[in-house]
């Protein structure tokens, strides 16, 4: 029965490292930097009647010149570049915006990301069908589904991550002290020990989420 516990434990374990890594991962190396590595937090395709097709900023080659931004990249194999005039205030606006070499709609969307100075533009390119759309958000399925979860459901995993570490803690840190602690303090011990693997990794995940851009 101590062995079957002992792989349950392992088990868990590793499936918790497993979770914990793909995840913080995804939200790394989506990460948006708006207003620190691109003038803007973020640029989606309308794709009305569905959601916003998002784009990563990882894709943009963006120059800066003292009167505007000028970011490019591919879609579909196209060019797409889009042109941010600078305000008075150093705040990105004026979107202009070509695909495939035709002048197409770009208006801000929204306030986004800390730094304030960033903003998230939404571009509305012609000559892209549905199927399109689709393999654009299944090659970009990183961004779009962190964006899809929203802040509320990002919170939401990051929680139950972190009360997952909590409690595999509480459960380990208890079987290991069980030879070399007296028992009238193994349940604080392990309980401690537990709450504090919580709280760090709960910490770590939030600053992660802050730095990405996917939160305010």
């Amino acid at each position: 029965m101590r062995r079957h516990r002992g792989f349950l434990l392992r088990f868990l374990m590793g499936l918790w490292v497993a979770l914990f890594v793909a995840f913080l991962s995804l939200i790394m190396f989506e990460a948006r930097g708006g207003g620190i590595d691109f003038p803007f937090a973020g640029i989606s395709i309308h794709a009305e009647p569905q959601a916003a097709v998002h784009l990563p900023n990882r894709i943009f080659a963006c120059a800066e010149t003292e009167q505007q931004h000028r970011c490019q990249t591919e879609v579909q194999d196209r060019p797409l570049v889009v042109v941010l005039e600078k305000l008075p205030n150093e705040m990105p606006g004026n979107c202009q915006a070509q695909y495939d070499g035709q002048f197409v709609d770009c208006r801000g969307t929204s306030i986004d990301y800390a730094p304030w100075t960033s903003e998230s533009f939404e571009i509305a390119p012609s000559g892209l069908s549905p199927q399109q759309l689709r393999a654009i958000r299944r090659k970009y399925w990183g961004v779009n589904t962190l964006l899809a979860l929203g802040e509320s459901g990002l919170f939401q995993i990051s929680l139950l991550l972190s009360l997952s570490a909590c409690g595999l803690g509480i459960y380990s840190v208890a079987g290991l002290l069980r030879r070399w602690v007296s028992n009238s303090i193994k349940p604080l011990v392990a309980v401690g020990s537990g709450v504090g693997t919580g709280f760090i990794v709960g910490w770590v995940l939030l600053l992660a989420l802050l730095e990405s851009g996917f939160v305010d």
